[in-house]
């Protein structure tokens, strides 16, 4: 299943898709948790691109795995320490997902038609605004890093040869 698409390593394909997904949920749900007249204008849409993004790294990391076995690059040092890396993103993708869901959650719980009446005390704020910074500044840093992993590890000899 996680082997080619129209003749394509499927692998750069799903890459892509995280890497604009991924970052655009981590900018959104930053932006959002700081700043409440963008968090009532995007509503649930950074949870959706998070949870989006997210949804792409298991697919991204077994097409990965598969790309490893076909090209014969088990042992390569560059495409296990990519694979490392990538295997990771899971993990500061849900943080992502965890830290939209409170950021949601806040814009639920201050907007105007508010059931409840009563709004968040500070500190529950400032909280919510500190996960979303270490979430999506994490996320922000770590999609950085693999990436440049996995340039290195399918370009590293070309880059190497120019020099």
């Amino acid at each position: 299943m996680f082997d080619t698409i129209f003749g394509l390593p499927l692998h750069p394909l799903v890459v892509h898709a995280v890497v604009v997904f991924l970052p655009l949920g981590a900018a959104a749900v930053l932006v959002a948790a700081v700043w409440p007249k963008f968090r009532r204008w995007a509503g649930p849409l950074p949870l959706i691109v998070a949870v989006a993004g997210t949804a792409l790294v298991p697919v991204a990391t077994n097409s990965g795995q598969f790309l490893k076995t076909a090209i014969g690059a088990d042992q390569n040092p560059a495409v296990q320490q990519h694979a490392s890396l990538g295997d990771l993103m899971l993990w500061w993708g849900i943080g992502l997902v965890v830290a939209a869901a409170l950021v949601y959650w806040l814009h639920r719980q201050t907007r105007p038609a508010s059931s409840s009446g009563q709004t968040p005390k500070q500190a529950v704020v400032i909280a919510i605004i500190a996960v979303a910074a270490v979430a999506g500044i994490g996320t922000l840093v770590h999609v950085v890093r693999v990436g440049d992993s996995g340039s290195r590890a399918a370009w590293g000899s070309v880059t190497e040869a120019a020099e």
